[in-house]
């Protein structure tokens, strides 16, 4: 595997993190079972030892109405109230009372719970969301199960606007026992890491189409597919069309960076980087070095190649990912910060465009976010194992 890794922060202290995660996933509550008990414990047959039992819920969706988070505390989204949004639905109460602890993959939005738990009387207890304000976002994780929850209600979207379409791969287990969910966590070397994926349409799902700036946004982006390679969990605040400086005076400020691990910046395609735009460029990521706790590490990101095909839809972004390129590969080694050159490593070349850039020859469709997504996973697990 090819890479270029500029690394010149302190190592220990960039590292810190991994050492201070927490398991927590955004918005959730999560209520702890009780300690164990310190007496020695008495030896135990095989038979009589816990059993590794993990099922799939059957997850139906046929409820209008979902559960508000508190990320919207205007009008009815607060947290666990019954709202109605358009095109997402949830599903009736299911017993999750036999489960120790939940693995789930499910769409996400900002205004919703993905999943809620409730107690014997219907009665909401805590949650998981996200803080993520693309419309193609998802959670991934694992959660436990709050002691006093009967119920869980679970949240999809299955409507088609604008190309978009439900994410076909959602599931949620159960584990039965503490044995079984450890024994599934502990496979999961990056379970507690949490990225924040920072960009445009790149990095929010636009799959492209054959008419110019019509948006085909999907589930399946390059963060969905990164939290799937790692194991970890992604929050994806990509938003189509956006250039260096309108993404910071007018949507960082909505992005909450302050409990993630790691924060990638993919910003470039729409204008470049050249004169203001990399002026701002330049504040953004000075504001994230603010923001960001303690021992996290912002890692940027060269845009990948696009079409010089007169032919294409989206024909006349080369120059800006080239001028993308030129300023980052510069800036990173002067300002001590690590970066991942995809423009001249990723699967995203001009000799691949037909198979991963197919409908505009600028964005990716699945197969592209797929290969796209495990390459940073790759170059990701190389830097980390770098810091140690």
């Amino acid at each position: 595997m090819k890479r270029l890794l500029l690394i010149t922060l302190a190592l220990a202290c960039c590292f810190g993190f991994l050492s201070s995660c927490g398991s927590t996933t955004e918005n959730e509550e999560v209520v702890s079972k009780p300690a164990e008990t310190t007496q020695a414990p008495e030896e135990t047959s095989e038979e009589e030892k816990e059993k590794y039992i993990v099922k799939d819920l059957d997850l139906l969706f046929t409820k209008s109405d979902t559960i508000g988070s508190k990320k919207s505390s205007t009008g009815n989204f607060v947290e666990g109230a019954s709202v109605v949004y358009d095109q997402w639905v949830s599903t009736d109460f299911i017993d999750v009372s036999p489960y120790y602890a939940l693995k789930y993959e499910l769409v996400a939005h900002y205004k919703l719970m993905s999943l809620a738990f409730f107690d014997a009387e219907h009665k909401y207890i805590s949650g998981v969301g996200t803080n993520s304000f693309a419309n193609t976002a998802t959670v991934t994780g694992y959660v436990l199960v709050p002691e006093n929850a009967k119920y869980a209600r679970f949240t999809d979207y299955q409507g088609v606007a604008d190309g978009m379409k439900s994410l076909d791969s959602r599931f949620v287990k159960g584990y039965e026992n503490k044995t079984s969910y450890e024994t599934d966590l502990a496979r999961e070397k990056y379970a507690d890491l949490k990225i924040a994926c920072i960009g445009d349409s790149l990095t929010e799902g636009d799959y492209g189409s054959a008419t110019a700036g019509k948006a085909n946004r999907q589930f399946l982006n390059y963060p969905y597919y990164l939290a799937k390679a790692m194991g970890c969990q992604t929050v994806n605040y990509g938003l189509c069309g956006r250039t260096a400086q309108n993404y910071y005076t007018d949507h960082y400020p909505h992005a909450d960076i302050s409990d993630c691990d790691v924060i990638l910046v993919m910003l470039g395609t729409n204008g470049g980087l050249w004169g203001d735009l990399a002026t701002y460029y330049d504040k953004l990521i000075k504001r994230i070095a603010e923001d960001k706790k303690e021992g996290a590490i912002i890692i940027l990101i060269t845009p990948p190649s696009a079409t010089t095909n007169t032919s294409k839809v989206n024909y006349g972004y080369a120059g800006n990912v080239t001028s993308a390129h030129d300023f980052i590969t510069d800036y990173a080694p002067k300002n001590d910060l690590i970066m991942i050159d995809a423009f001249t490593y990723s699967p995203i070349q001009p000799e691949m465009e037909d198979l991963y850039q197919a409908n505009d020859g600028l964005h990716m469709v699945q197969a592209g976010y797929q290969a796209f997504g495990e390459f940073i996973a790759d170059e990701l697990k190389l830097i980390l194992k770098e810091l140690q």
